[in-house]
């Protein structure tokens, strides 16, 4: 008698590890399976890709932010605590961007996805920091 091979693979999430798994599952009709455990890493040009939208969309939701925060904070005479709420904003909206396109870029876990775009709105404060900086030392 001929032995029939049926195979399905499918994605899912342990929950113990939170890594993103594929499970080819193989069947033979001596009611027998293997479970072939094989981890789907994301790639290095998918977390670029992931971590510059997160940083272009933390960037914009920061500069939206910053005309109500200034509201708030005017005639507090707290310079520090202005930049303070801006930054942490920044690195806010970064987080919750990862974590909101976690699915559409690759297989990314959601403390994964929220930490690279933590890391994008740290990215995006750096840059325009360092290029406000510029500016000013070319101006004066």
């Amino acid at each position: 008698m001929p032995t029939v091979t049926v195979t399905k693979t499918r994605t899912r999430t342990e929950s113990d590890s939170g890594v993103p798994v594929t499970q080819t599952i193989t069947v033979d009709p001596g009611q027998q399976s293997t479970v072939a455990t094989v981890n789907a890493t994301p790639t290095v040009a998918d977390i670029a890709i992931f971590g510059a939208v997160c940083a272009v969309i933390s960037y914009g939701l920061t500069q939206i932010a910053k005309s109500f925060v200034r509201d708030v904070m005017k005639g507090k005479g707290k310079p520090w605590l202005y930049d303070t709420m801006i930054r942490s904003l920044s690195i806010s909206f970064g987080g919750v961007c990862g974590y909101l396109l976690r699915s559409s870029f690759g297989p990314f876990t959601s403390a994964f996805a929220v930490g690279v775009g933590c890391a994008a709105g740290v990215l995006s404060t750096a840059i325009v920091a360092t290029v406000k900086a510029k500016i000013k030392k070319a101006a004066s």
